[in-house]
């Protein structure tokens, strides 16, 4: 029986990647079953031990719904006082050098982002919003486009 799952480039076939893809019995759209990556787990040298997740999107797209549930689910359970929260990096085109970013649905320059890597930001600059921008054909747009999830540190 064919699998109604979105079909992926080569790149993207990694060996695992594609067997489940391919398995009738664990189809994601006729069985309903979920299976989403983070981009970047993101820590450094610091003390204390500061830590983030962080989502990338190239291009202005940003991140489905149905991901966005998935990685609210996993925003909530994290209880360690060092993660500094759940963040989406949204490039104009794939990376700071070829074009406008924003972090959280806020613009930001290169600078900006260099010190909020290495966790020299203000404590609310890491708060998790799951704030995107949208992709305007010419630019990107600030617009908030998921609820606030708050967390107590």
């Amino acid at each position: 029986m064919p699998t109604t799952t979105r079909k992926r480039s080569w790149t993207e076939q990694l060996p695992f990647n594609k067997w489940i893809r391919e398995q009738p019995e664990i189809d994601s759209h006729r069985e309903c079953f979920s299976a989403t990556n983070i981009d970047f787990m993101w820590e450094g040298p610091n003390n204390p031990g500061y830590w983030l997740l962080l989502e990338t999107k190239q291009y202005g797209s940003t991140v489905e719904k149905w991901q966005l549930i998935a990685f609210s689910r996993i925003h909530k359970a994290i209880t360690d006082p060092l993660y500094r929260g759940f963040h989406i990096l949204q490039f104009e085109k794939t990376s700071p050098k070829d074009g406008a970013m924003f972090l959280d649905g806020r613009f930001m320059i290169r600078k900006d982002l260099i010190e909020f890597l290495r966790f020299e930001k203000s404590r609310s600059d890491y708060e998790t919003t799951f704030n995107q921008s949208r992709n305007n054909r010419d630019s990107l747009q600030p617009e908030v486009s998921a609820k606030h999830t708050e967390r107590s540190f």
